[in-house]
This record gives C-alpha cells, sequence and structure tokens, in this order.
C-alpha cells in the first residue's frame, strides 16, 4: 500500500521540538532481532561545521552511505546539523524496534514530506481497502506488527491540526451556545510538498551501530538562506537552562514576554536566541501542566503541605462541596502568628477580586505593627461572599490565632461580613471603613457643601453631644428629613462616627485603606487569568518583600537616632529612645503642637487624689478640654477630654501642657503604650524550619547560586582579551562535561506528604461575586445578547449614547429639542 502522505513520527524522541502539524501519527514496526544488544556510546562528538572532513553543504549520496553512528542519537545529531547548514527543516519519521524494544531502524525526512489529507467523507472504495488490508496482513513469524492509525467512520474527517485550530479559536461551524451563526476560519497554510529528502539507519546485528541505507540530498523547494535560518520549527528548541532563567523571573513577577525580551539581550538579538516568543510560550505552558498533573486544586493543596512541612506553626484550613470541589481555603504561616500575638489588637479585614482564573475574592486579614506599617496576618479564598462563608473564614482564623481575638475590628459596609464578626468577636468594637462611607456620601448626596459637612461630622474628634447637635443642624439647613439614606445613616451613626469611637483603641485607624495596599501590592504579581497553584507562590514572594521592608524599619530604629528639636528637649528625648521612629514623629507632633495651648484654671479633689487641668488654647478662650492628673496611680496619671491616648496610644498636645506647666522632665510610664516602642516585637522561639526543602526549591538555590558565581566571573573576564579567551575555553571543557551528569528530573519520584491521597480535590467553579461585573471574559457576547446592546449613561435607555441623547439635550436647552 502506498504510504505517501502518511504520517509517521515519534513525538519528542530526542527532545527536538516540532510543531504539532508537522507531528505524524504513531507508527511502530517490530522486527526479530536475536541476541540484540544496546550500542555502549550515546552520543556522537560530532562536528557542527564539518563531518569527515568535509562541510555539511557539500556532502552526497556517496559520501554518507554506508556510514556508521554509535547510537540513534547520533544520527540525529547528525541530520540536524545537515539541516541547519542546508537551511531546511526535518520531522523524525519512522522509529522501528523488534521485540525485544532495541531500536532497529531510524528514519528521518525533511518537514516538507508528504501531503495534507484532504477534508470531506473518505472514499467508500479506499476504506474497505484498509479494512481488508488489516484482516489479510498477518506479520512474519516470530515478530509482531503494530500500526496506530486513526479509525475509519462515515463522519467527516478533519485534520487534527485544523481541529486544533479550530479549538484554539473558539469557533466551528453551526451554531454556538447563543444560537449564532459561527463562521469557519481560514485554513492554515499547507506547508507539505512531497519532498523525498531523508536519511534512513539501520541497526547492524553484528556491531550494534547504525548505518546508513538511504540518503537523498535532493529537495522539491528552495532552501532558506541564512536569516530565515531562526525560522525552521526543528531548529528552535527552548533549552532547560533557558525555562530555569524564566522560571526564576516568573517567580519576581516577571512576565514572559519581558523575560524573553532579556533573553534576547543576553543573546545579542533574536536571531540567536534559538527560539521564538511562541515557543517560549508554549514551553511554560507544558512546565504548567506538568506541575498541574494532579489538577490545580490538589496541587494547591500540595503546595500547603509543603510549606506545614517546612514550618512547624504553619496553619491551613480548606472546604469541599458537594462535587468535590475545593470551597474555601484559609493559611497563615508562623511569622503571620507572632505579629498577630504583638499587634492584634486591631484586625481589619477586606477582601478583593480579579487574582485568580476562578474569580475567588482573596480576603486578607492585616494589621498595623510598631513602625504603624502594614503586617498581615492571614489570607483566604472564598467560594462566595455570604454570611455563612465569612462564619467559616473568622472561625478558622480564630482557630489559627489559638482563640485569642481583637479587640477592635475595621471592615466595609459588607453586612455578611459584619454579621459574621459580630456573631463571632461579640467582644470586639466594630467600625466601619469611613474612606467607603465618604464615597457612598458623594454618590447620594449631590450638594457639595452637604457632602462636606458630611464628611466632617465623619472625622471630627466632636464629643457624642456636640455631635449630634452638629448632625440635626446639618440636615434642618439642608432639608434631608425625608432623605432615607440620611436617615438610614444616622440609625448606624455609633459604626462609622469618630465620635463615638474617642475611647476606643483603633490604633489611629478609621478606614481599611491599609488592606487596599496591601492588595496593591499582593496583585501586583497575580492576575484575574492565573491559576491558584501560580498564585500562592507569586503572593508568597510579595509577603517575604513587605517583611523585609519591616526589618529595615526595625533595623533604622535601632541604628540611627532622629532629629530632636529644642522644645521640650528632654521628653523628645526619651521618646526617641523607647518609641520607633514613625511614632516618635507623631508625638514630636503633639509636643509642638504644645506651644498653642495653656492652663487657665485648676481644681484639686482631695478626696479622689487628682487634680483637674482647664487647658485652653491661644487665643481661642471658647475651646477648652480638661485634663486630670492622678497622683497616686502610676498606671494611669494622665486622662485628656479629647482621648487620643485611648484611641491612638499617642499622649495629646493638652497632657504634654500640663506637663510643661508641673515641670515634669521625664515621660511617664503610664503615657508609654508598649505596642509603639522599639522592644514590641517579642522574639519568636518557635520553629521556623524542618529543615525539609523540596527538591524544585534546592534545585532554583542551586542555579540561582551558580548563575551568580557564573555572572560575576564573566563579568570580571570581559574586560581582556586573554581573560576572554581562558575563560571562555574552562567554560567549554565545563559545557561539555556538564553534558555527562545524570539528569534525575524524570527519574525522581513526585514530592508527596502523608496523610493526602492525590486526585482527591477538584478544581473549583468559576465564583460570581458581588465585586465582579455580570460580563467576564464573554463581556462582547454578553453585551450583544442584550436587548438594544449598552443603555445611555444618562437616561440608561438603550439604542443611544449621552452624545445623542435627546433627553438630555431637551434638559440642557431648556426644552427645545
Amino acid at each position: 500500500m502506498d504510504e505517501s502522505g502518511m504520517r509517521f513520527s515519534e513525538p519528542n524522541y530526542h527532545g527536538w521540538s516540532v510543531d504539532e502539524d508537522d507531528f505524524s501519527d504513531e507508527y511502530e514496526e517490530l522486527f526479530s532481532d536475536e541476541e540484540a544488544s544496546q550500542s555502549a556510546n550515546m552520543d556522537e562528538n560530532l562536528d557542527c561545521l564539518h563531518f569527515n572532513g568535509k562541510k555539511y553543504e557539500d556532502l552526497r549520496s556517496s559520501d554518507m552511505i554506508g556510514v556508521e553512528f554509535s547510537s540513534v542519537e547520533a544520527v540525529d545529531t547528525f541530520y540536524a546539523y545537515y539541516s541547519l547548514a542546508m537551511g531546511f527543516s526535518f520531522r523524525k519519521e519512522k522509529l522501528c524496534r523488534n521485540t525485544a524494544q532495541v531500536v532497529v531502524r531510524r528514519q528521518l525526512v525533511c518537514s516538507k514530506e508528504g501531503e495534507r489529507k484532504k477534508r470531506g467523507k473518505p472514499d467508500p472504495s479506499f476504506a474497505s481497502e484498509i479494512i481488508s488490508c488489516a484482516q489479510n496482513l498477518s506479520p512474519p513469524h516470530g515478530t509482531k506488527q503494530v500500526c496506530k492509525r486513526k479509525t475509519v467512520n462515515q463522519k467527516p474527517i478533519v485534520e487534527d491540526a485544523d481541529r486544533r485550530s479550530m479549538k484554539r479559536s473558539g469557533k466551528q461551524s453551526g451554531e454556538d451556545e447563543h444560537g449564532k451563526k459561527r463562521q469557519r476560519p481560514p485554513q492554515r497554510n499547507i506547508t507539505r510538498g512531497n519532498c523525498q529528502a531523508r536519511i534512513t539507519a539501520r541497526r547492524c546485528k553484528e556491531s550494534g551501530v547504525f548505518r546508513v541505507v538511504q540518503f537523498i540530498t535532493e529537495h522539491n523547494h528552495a532552501l532558506v538562506t541564512t536569516e530565515f535560518v531562526p525560522f525552521l520549527r526543528s531548529h528552535r528548541k527552548v533549552r532547560d537552562h533557558d525555562v530555569a532563567q524564566v522560571t526564576a523571573l516568573k517567580k519576581v513577577s516577571v512576565g514572559t514576554c519581558r523575560a524573553y525580551e532579556l533573553l534576547v539581550h543576553q543573546a545579542g538579538g533574536h536571531e540567536f536566541v534559538g527560539f521564538l516568543i511562541k515557543d517560549l510560550y508554549n514551553k511554560m505552558d507544558s512546565e504548567r501542566k506538568e506541575l498541574m498533573v494532579d489538577g490545580d486544586a490538589q496541587s494547591t493543596i500540595s503546595f500547603m503541605n509543603l510549606k506545614a512541612s517546612k514550618e512547624a506553626e504553619f496553619f491551613c484550613l480548606f472546604s469541599v462541596d458537594a462535587e468535590g470541589r475545593l470551597g474555601n481555603m484559609f493559611w497563615r504561616d508562623t511569622k503571620s502568628l507572632a505579629d498577630y500575638n504583638n499587634f492584634g489588637d486591631v484586625l481589619i479585614i477586606d477582601s478583593t477580586y480579579k487574582t485568580n482564573i476562578y474569580g475567588k475574592p482573596l480576603a486578607i486579614f492585616v494589621g498595623a505593627n510598631n513602625h504603624r506599617a502594614t503586617v498581615l496576618f492571614a489570607c483566604a479564598l472564598l467560594a462566595d461572599e455570604s454570611e455563612d462563608t465569612y462564619n467559616w473564614v473568622v472561625t478558622a482564623f480564630l482557630t489559627s490565632m489559638r482563640g485569642k481575638k481583637p479587640i477592635s475590628v475595621l471592615t466595609d459596609g459588607d453586612e455578611a461580613l459584619r454579621n459574621a464578626v459580630v456573631n463571632l468577636i461579640p467582644e470586639a468594637r466594630h467600625r466601619l471603613c469611613a474612606w467607603h462611607i465618604a464615597k457612598n456620601v458623594v454618590k447620594n448626596v449631590r450638594d457639595a457643601d452637604v457632602q462636606r459637612d458630611f464628611c466632617h461630622l465623619i472625622f471630627a474628634g466632636l464629643g457624642v453631644d456636640e455631635w449630634e447637635k452638629s448632625w440635626h443642624y446639618m440636615v434642618t439647613m439642608n432639608g434631608l428629613q425625608d432623605n432615607k439614606w440620611v436617615a438610614a445613616m444616622y440609625n448606624k451613626r455609633e459604626r462609622w462616627a469618630e465620635a463615638f469611637f474617642r475611647n476606643h483603641f483603633f490604633s489611629g485607624m478609621c478606614t481599611t485603606q491599609r488592606c487596599e495596599a496591601m492588595h496593591r501590592n499582593l496583585k501586583g504579581g497575580v492576575g484575574r487569568y492565573m491559576r491558584l497553584c501560580e498564585v500562592l507562590p507569586r503572593m508568597d514572594k510579595t509577603i517575604e518583600c513587605i517583611r523585609f521592608n519591616g526589618l529595615n524599619d526595625d533595623f533604622k530604629s535601632m541604628n540611627s537616632h532622629p532629629v530632636i528639636g529644642s522644645h521640650m528637649r528632654c521628653i523628645q528625648q526619651q521618646v526617641s529612645v523607647r518609641f520607633t521612629h514613625d511614632v516618635f514623629l507623631l508625638i514630636k507632633d503633639q509636643i509642638l503642637f504644645e506651644s498653642k495651648f495653656l492652663v487657665a484654671d485648676r481644681v484639686r479633689y482631695e478626696n479622689q487624689g487628682s487634680t483637674l487641668h482647664l487647658v485652653t488654647q491661644y487665643g481661642k478662650p471658647e475651646r477648652t478640654w480638661h485634663v486630670t492628673h492622678y497622683q497616686g496611680k502610676p498606671d494611669l496619671s494622665f486622662v485628656c477630654s479629647c482621648h487620643l491616648f485611648e484611641s491612638d496610644g499617642i499622649p495629646c498636645c493638652h497632657i504634654f501642657t500640663v506637663i510643661k506647666t508641673m515641670n515634669m522632665t521625664t515621660l511617664p510610664e503610664s503615657l508609654v503604650n508598649q505596642r509603639w516602642t522599639k522592644q514590641a516585637c517579642t522574639k519568636d522561639t518557635s520553629t521556623l524550619s524542618s529543615g525539609i526543602m523540596p527538591a524544585k526549591d534546592l534545585q532554583l538555590a542551586r542555579y540561582g547560586q551558580m548563575m551568580g558565581d557564573c555572572a560575576q566571573i564573566c563579568h570580571s573576564a570581559s574586560f581582556s582579551d586573554e581573560a576572554y579567551e581562558e575563560i571562555t575555553n574552562c567554560l567549554s571543557r565545563l559545557m561539555v562535561r556538564s553534558k555527562t551528569f545524570k539528569r534525575c528530573k524524570d527519574s525522581q519520584p513526585p514530592e508527596t506528604v502523608d496523610g493526602l491521597q492525590p486526585n482527591v480535590i477538584r478544581d473549583p467553579n468559576v465564583c460570581k461575586t458581588k465585586g465582579t461585573h455580570s460580563r467576564h471574559s464573554t463581556s462582547v457576547e454578553v453585551e450583544r445578547d442584550q436587548p438594544g446592546g449598552r443603555g445611555c449613561g444618562f437616561c440608561s435607555r438603550p439604542g443611544h449614547n449621552v452624545r445623542t441623547c435627546a433627553l438630555l439635550a431637551a434638559q440642557n436647552g431648556g426644552g427645545k429639542g
């Protein structure tokens, strides 16, 4: 039977990357071979420019017939050098083995060999011929013959390459899920031309070498010139060290495109890289699929178990839905536990979107450290934003922190989250984000003066009675008695107005902007199209960077001193020693503000052992504050009516006014809040690591160390010709020797953790959250399905926009159309 146009290959046998369109169907012929044995040598030291003293361009059939190679890999290497020198791409066609699975025949052909199969229904006579041949064909005695072909049926045959092309484009003939007709994309360009150039080598039974029995050099097409050689598919390969370098760059949030630009820069041009950017994308995608061999969710769970094996205090908890898919996932590490024990008095909870391909909201638990910098306590991926989900994640958080509860909690206006916090942490004082309240004011109130007065009542440090008077005055003067939104905000005023939180510690925070900043940092390396197994390692890198900056703040506080002013210098000197630099600046401002106040009167209460000081502002005697000094209570020496110390932990300017009046030169110990001092961070005595490092991380660590050493050597040797020649020769010898090292990448078993069975957690479904639009990745299709398309931005009616809106034109024109 004529085999012209049929495809035979062994995909990726020697590692040469071949286009999917050039892949052939698997074809194996098993021949009898008594006492067959493998060749001892696995590599042939071939010259890339000459073969047997002759240039590759000058080789003829007579020069190659009868030439022997030690192994099949040597045959592949020779034809790779030959095709590169001649200017054509080759393809692996046949690989025949005997019953002992020893390779006995190897054939390599030009990539233009054969013809593309035609579309349409097969010829019935042709199908009958195949069936009859299959029934009547019997292999020789003592041999087996296996020929894997596509099943012939009466359905239209569509070539694999074209089917994959249609699948990638998302279009096929017929109708889509919305009932709309799809246009068939144009067929891929024809690359086959029935070229007969090839090389065939057979294995000798006696010596075990491979002897060339066929070598055809004539092509029926033009060969490419030097500038087009980088585009030949068989000569484009992404090497392992390129993958390692790109993988290292991706761990620090450098995209594949930018990584390719770096490789181009290092190679000296696109033509010297050895592959195209599409090849790099395909290679990295295959690496990702290899990582996700058990699925995205299972790979994520394995990643968490590896972290748990390295950290004794690591905590992770996840839930599974009825279908066995990953639902919620909560985790925190050892450092987060230590930070929460030191600074967990105030907790901020918020969620963000567009961090993974499943649309799962990312919830984070953050706080403020002694430098007033943001610290991360925990993270969670949520299945949805229901109250049950928030109950689950808040319970997991309290469990991971060993039952320690915060005294203050800040959230946005999500009622589900608020209910979960109130039910599970009833002792904590809950506060709504002031920034979100101010944003809602702008949306619901159009008058600019009312917006200004409303925002003043959000942040003003007034007393409760004074705040009530100001509120009713604002409502009455602006006629807001019937405004439902204003009335609703008044009913929950104790959740957002500063006046109701003056005597409760919130460490100077009234918004969730720390969460927003943390979201911005975490989302810098992740995106909405990334899978969970890619998101979590990048988040770890970002968290490491944030914590490193915190160590830098500690270093500056311990090894430098802030500039001290002349006003109340003794007090400033003590504050600079006890408190961190950032807190010192806040206290210093209060000390400087002291010059604007004076003590107008004092009243002594002998029975209580206290003295009441009446503090007024200079030039404004109507503004007064009361500062009470307790002589016999070392833990409570000063209390001011502004309650700045109780809410922020910082002594106010009114207290410093009294201290100056009493001629005190030392700061009372009762005014030192330990969470703001340099010694606020207790030393963590828990075991941070068990010494276990995953093989992949160990390999990357070794690679990074050797890359740094080589970079230093190459930089030093690039300044002189002598050093360049010496280092180049040494690197060449090391390169040859490194190829002899055994690679254990494929031989090592996958890393597993005891107690977790593989393939038990399925990938989650795409979530529909309140923070995302209904139009997701198919926004254009959904928009087209809506009647009339998108509505007008002014009247919300479809069919026009604000520029052509008749209602807007009539309003602006005083009723004239």
